[in-house]
Protein backbone atom coordinates (compact mmCIF):
# COMPACT_ATOMS: atom_id res chain seq x y z
CA UNK A 1 0.00 0.00 0.00
CA UNK A 2 1.05 3.60 -0.72
CA UNK A 3 1.89 6.20 1.43
CA UNK A 4 -0.63 8.82 1.96
CA UNK A 5 -0.98 12.46 3.18
CA UNK A 6 -2.07 15.99 2.87
CA UNK A 7 -0.54 18.48 0.40
CA UNK A 8 0.66 21.26 2.89
CA UNK A 9 1.49 23.77 0.07
CA UNK A 10 2.25 23.80 -3.62
CA UNK A 11 3.80 26.31 -5.38
CA UNK A 12 3.34 26.25 -9.15
CA UNK A 13 5.90 28.42 -10.63
CA UNK A 14 8.62 26.58 -8.74
CA UNK A 15 7.26 22.86 -9.07
CA UNK A 16 7.88 22.01 -5.64
CA UNK A 17 6.00 21.67 -1.93
CA UNK A 18 5.36 19.69 0.98
CA UNK A 19 3.59 17.04 2.05
CA UNK A 20 2.24 15.98 5.29
CA UNK A 21 2.47 12.38 5.92
CA UNK A 22 -0.65 10.44 7.53
CA UNK A 23 0.13 9.55 11.07
CA UNK A 24 3.85 10.13 11.64
CA UNK A 25 6.85 11.14 9.51
CA UNK A 26 8.78 14.08 8.11
CA UNK A 27 7.53 15.84 5.19
CA UNK A 28 8.34 15.04 2.27
CA UNK A 29 9.44 17.02 -0.80
CA UNK A 30 6.91 16.96 -3.58
CA UNK A 31 7.70 18.27 -7.05
CA UNK A 32 5.28 19.21 -10.23
CA UNK A 33 6.99 15.94 -12.29
CA UNK A 34 6.18 13.22 -10.32
CA UNK A 35 2.20 14.45 -10.33
CA UNK A 36 -0.14 12.78 -12.04
CA UNK A 37 -2.70 14.86 -13.94
CA UNK A 38 -4.17 18.30 -13.28
CA UNK A 39 -0.92 19.69 -15.54
CA UNK A 40 1.04 19.33 -12.47
CA UNK A 41 -0.62 21.01 -9.47
CA UNK A 42 -1.55 20.54 -6.05
CA UNK A 43 -4.18 21.97 -3.79
CA UNK A 44 -3.25 22.40 -0.04
CA UNK A 45 -4.92 20.57 1.84
CA UNK A 46 -5.91 17.70 -0.97
CA UNK A 47 -5.10 14.43 -0.19
CA UNK A 48 -2.70 12.44 -2.21
CA UNK A 49 -1.25 9.06 -2.47
CA UNK A 50 2.41 8.53 -3.56
CA UNK A 51 5.94 6.38 -3.45
CA UNK A 52 8.08 7.28 -1.18
CA UNK A 53 11.99 7.94 -2.64
CA UNK A 54 15.24 8.50 -0.73
CA UNK A 55 17.77 10.77 -2.65
CA UNK A 56 20.78 12.79 -2.30
CA UNK A 57 18.17 15.99 -1.02
CA UNK A 58 16.21 13.49 1.20
CA UNK A 59 12.76 11.85 1.35
CA UNK A 60 10.36 12.72 -1.96
CA UNK A 61 7.18 11.83 -3.51
CA UNK A 62 7.20 10.13 -6.94
CA UNK A 63 4.05 8.41 -8.56
CA UNK A 64 1.64 11.02 -6.84
CA UNK A 65 -2.06 10.74 -7.29
CA UNK A 66 -5.32 12.80 -5.93
CA UNK A 67 -6.35 10.10 -3.39
CA UNK A 68 -10.13 9.94 -2.79
CA UNK A 69 -12.47 8.62 0.10
CA UNK A 70 -14.73 5.12 -1.13
CA UNK A 71 -18.17 5.72 0.30
CA UNK A 72 -19.12 1.88 0.89
CA UNK A 73 -23.09 0.87 2.10
CA UNK A 74 -23.49 -2.96 3.93
CA UNK A 75 -26.51 -4.24 3.38
CA UNK A 76 -27.55 -7.71 5.06
CA UNK A 77 -24.41 -8.66 4.84
CA UNK A 78 -22.75 -8.16 1.66
CA UNK A 79 -20.47 -4.72 1.15
CA UNK A 80 -21.05 -2.78 -1.91
CA UNK A 81 -18.98 0.11 -3.81
CA UNK A 82 -15.33 -1.31 -2.44
CA UNK A 83 -13.53 -4.26 -1.60
CA UNK A 84 -14.72 -6.59 0.74
CA UNK A 85 -15.18 -6.00 4.95
CA UNK A 86 -11.61 -7.79 5.86
CA UNK A 87 -9.73 -6.18 2.50
CA UNK A 88 -11.57 -2.48 3.09
CA UNK A 89 -9.09 0.08 2.31
CA UNK A 90 -10.68 3.89 2.64
CA UNK A 91 -8.12 5.43 0.22
CA UNK A 92 -8.08 4.69 -3.61
CA UNK A 93 -6.55 6.75 -6.24
CA UNK A 94 -8.00 9.03 -8.94
CA UNK A 95 -6.32 8.16 -12.43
Amino acid sequence: MSPCGVVKWFDLGRGIGLISQEGAGPDIRAEASAIHGRDGDLRQGEEVLFDLILDSAGLRADNIHRARRVLRTQVSGITYGGRGAAEADPWEWTP
